[in-house]
């Protein structure tokens, strides 16, 4: 991937771009070990079709075309069942190896920013608190991918907290861009706060 495709892709929005290769990183970083799982099995075939198909189209939604393109190589071999297809999952997979290392680095490096950040936070107010879950619930609805960014907001303002396990299951199904089960997740931790 160049920074370039990738910038194109989120409008130069370092940060979104960002926020988009982690979830790369989240979804795809066991890639080659379900896929050989699911290949090795014919009523499972299928399955590993789809999971590769989902990472070329990830790949080329954020700019990693040399990803795209070994997925896509791996995708044709792959349609004739009799085909040996280990060269090519081989060359996605140093593919892979190549991309996800620098995203777990940058990953592991705001990680320890956010934990310091928890370390010296102060009290958050009920009306910071309700405007962040009802900024949520607005992006949500809209299916927003800048949700995440509220999300883990309000995570660290929960983590500890009985409803940590809410805001966890709501960034998991951002993760999934399963919105309506975030909202889902989101009008429980809301009707808390109300209680």
């Amino acid at each position: 991937m160049t920074s370039k495709q990738g910038l194109a892709v989120t409008q130069y929005d370092v940060a979104f771009l960002w926020r988009l290769l982690f979830r790369f990183y989240d979804t795809q970083q066991d890639f080659i070990a379900q896929f050989k799982g699911l290949m090795h099995r014919a009523e499972t075939r299928e399955d590993a079709l789809r999971l590769l198909h989902t990472l070329k189209g990830n790949a080329g939604n954020i700019g990693m075309l040399d990803v795209m393109t070994k997925a896509a190589e791996l995708e044709t071999i792959c349609q004739n069942p009799e085909a040996n297809y280990a060269n090519a999952l081989t060359d996605l997979e140093a593919e892979l190896l190549r991309v996800l290392p620098p995203i777990k680095a940058q990953k592991e490096t705001q990680k320890e920013t956010l934990t310091l950040a928890k370390i010296t936070q102060q009290p958050v107010s009920t009306e910071y608190y309700q405007a962040l879950t009802a900024k949520l619930y607005e992006l949500l609805s809209n299916d927003k991918l800048d949700a995440d960014i509220v999300a883990v907001e309000l995570e660290a303002i929960l983590e500890g907290t009985d409803k940590s396990h809410l805001i966890h299951a709501i960034r998991q199904a951002i993760t999934r861009y399963d919105f309506d089960t975030a909202i889902d997740k989101l009008n429980i931790l809301m009707a808390d706060q109300n209680s």
